[in-house]
Parts: structure tokens; sequence; C-alpha cells
């Protein structure tokens, strides 16, 4: 595997890391795939568009919170802080997106 390059160093790891859900986290993890899904078959669909995979964001930022305070697990406060932040983002989406009847293409 080639060590990946930033500002032209090799940037080296003690060792590759895996972030995993904790046991306790699970329930939550649950609940906030079921809160994407239901906003997914709410919402219509030029709202929804603009908050897909809401449930796998919420993952992302969670592992990003980990990752920060150097840990490989995500916990039930990282989940909850990552779905609050994501919940939040999701609402303005909404908000800003209230009576748009398309999404805007730049070109």
């Amino acid at each position: 595997m080639r060590t990946p390059q930033v500002f032209g160093r090799p940037v080296r790891t003690a060792r590759p890391r895996v972030i995993a859900l904790s046991e306790a986290a699970r329930p939550l993890w649950r609940t906030v795939r079921r809160y994407a899904r239901i906003l997914d078959e709410t919402l219509p669909e030029v709202q929804a568009v603009f908050i897909e995979r809401t449930a796998e964001q919420t993952l992302r930022v969670a592992a990003c919170l980990a990752a920060s305070e150097c840990s490989e697990t995500v916990t039930v406060e990282i989940l909850t802080a990552a779905s609050t932040l994501v919940r939040r983002s999701v609402q303005e989406a909404v908000r800003i997106n209230k009576g748009a009847t398309a999404p805007k293409v730049k070109r």
C-alpha cells in the first residue's frame, strides 16, 4: 500500500485503524436509520433530494468525532452529537428549500 502524501511528505500512522459502533450505541443507530427512512418517505421529492443519505452522513460525522478523540469506538455520546448536528442540517435544508419547485442546477 502506498503512503499518502500531505504537503509533499508521506503521512505515516502507527497502524491502520477501524472505527466501530459500540454495542450500547446500536439501538440509537437503528433510531437514526428509522429517522432517515421516515424523512425520505414523507418529504416531497424536491426537499428529499437535499437530505439523501442522512443515516450514512450521521455515521461519517460520528466516525470523525471519534477519531478526533483518538477513539476507535463510536459511543452513544458521540453518535448523539453527530445525530444532533446532522438533524439540524436536515432541518435547515428543509427550511431553506421550502416552497422550492425543483433543485437548482449550476452550470
